[in-house]
């Protein structure tokens, strides 16, 4: 099963949020969307809320894709094993390329 996460404070939740979770949702089996608590910044909505709307936001295209998403509250640190990261721009890609071959001596290739 592949399994992606896909973490932010989604405060509130965007249409570029939300293309992100489309295109990643094609890529896995189950996507989890971890909502965080960022408190440097004012918050617009609660982490409840974030989560709510954001699970709202995801039904019809869990239903649509047949892919599991869950939507998890990041209340406290999480020690991951693995981190998928959704790209939204070109300068991402190129990083995670650099970074992918110099740890495995691989391509990064999309």
């Amino acid at each position: 099963m592949r399994i992606g996460l896909y973490p932010g404070t989604f405060d509130p939740v965007t249409l570029g949020h939300l293309d992100i979770i489309k295109r990643g949702a094609a890529l896995v089996d189950r996507l989890v969307i971890g909502v965080a608590i960022n408190r440097d910044k004012g918050p617009l909505f609660s982490l409840e809320e974030r989560v709510e709307m954001i699970e709202a936001e995801c039904a019809e295209l869990s239903r649509k894709t047949g892919t599991e998403i869950v939507v998890h509250p990041f209340e406290n640190p999480v020690e991951l094993s693995g981190l998928l990261a959704l790209l939204s721009a070109r300068r991402n890609l190129d990083g995670w390329r650099r970074r992918v071959s110099r740890r495995r001596g691989a391509t990064l290739d999309l």
